[in-house]
């Protein structure tokens, strides 16, 4: 049967672990909850036709789509990707649900998704009112006598499906986002920053002096600052462990902060 764009889903996500979340999502609401009834989700890796333009692909997609699920969880709640994509639909009025997999609400508080109606995956009853929502908002594809069973199923399809993926993403760390003074200006980068900030330099380091009124005024309005100042050979280990030779920055698992303790340790020592 041929697609109908109208009814058509943009699910977003961003990591290994939630593509597969995501995957699978696509294949419960397009086979399980709207079978037969031209509802399309799309997921960018699963539905970029190879040799396609990613980009052009990706922009086509949300300018089409009339609902967004954003899959958030502890491995992609502090991505850019996740609020480009939430944005563009944001930007076209398209209704957009953040989907909480393993991940609490309150990690989006400083975000720009924070106080936005989240549903959190592991509450059946909530699952149940998004495919209520959906259903309603694609016009009650299902009736509405039975929309309450057949979420139930999707629900415990996924659950059974996915289990491990599942399991994994309760149990992730979240990733935070690595910069260097090197590549990037400091003081917009703090400014900027609506998550707790971790800073790290060497012995003789002004940056305290440079960067202390930015740096007062976001303690000021509840953000979080951790300070550690290394020895200077210290301090390269630990640049290059981040950033290699310039490397632009990007998202770092937080196990990375168990070798920050490890020369916390060294330090105290």
């Amino acid at each position: 049967m041929p697609t109908n764009k109208k009814n058509k889903i943009f699910i977003s996500w961003s990591g290994s672990v939630t593509n597969n979340f995501a995957m699978g999502l696509k294949k419960i609401i397009e086979e399980t909850i709207f079978p037969d009834l031209n509802v399309e989700c799309f997921v960018s890796n699963v539905d970029i036709a190879s040799g396609t333009d990613w980009w052009t692909s990706i922009s086509s997609e949300l300018k089409c789509c009339r609902l967004g699920i954003l899959c958030l969880s502890n491995e992609n709640i502090y991505a850019p990707w996740i609020f480009y994509e939430a944005g563009g639909m944001a930007s076209r009025d398209v209704p957009t649900i953040p989907l909480l997999v393993g991940c609490e609400v309150d990690s989006l508080e400083k975000s720009p998704l924070g106080g936005k109606q989240c549903v959190n995956f592991e509450n059946q009853t909530e699952f149940i009112k998004m495919t209520a929502d959906i259903n309603h908002h694609f016009n009650d594809l299902l009736p509405s006598s039975i929309v309450k069973q057949i979420a139930e199923k999707g629900y415990d399809e996924l659950n059974r499906d996915l289990s491990s993926v599942i399991s994994t993403l309760k149990n992730i760390k979240p990733y935070f986002h690595s910069y260097s003074e090197k590549t990037h200006d400091a003081g917009t980068i703090i400014q900027n920053a609506k998550n707790d900030i971790f800073i790290s330099t060497a012995v003789g380091n002004k940056f305290l002096g440079k960067y202390g009124d930015i740096i007062e005024e976001k303690l000021k309005n509840g953000i979080k600052v951790r300070y550690m100042l290394l020895d200077l050979d210290r301090f390269h280990e630990m640049e290059e462990y981040l950033h290699g030779s310039g490397k632009k920055g990007e998202d770092i698992h937080y196990s990375v902060l168990k070798k920050f303790k490890e020369w916390e340790k060294n330090i105290l020592a």
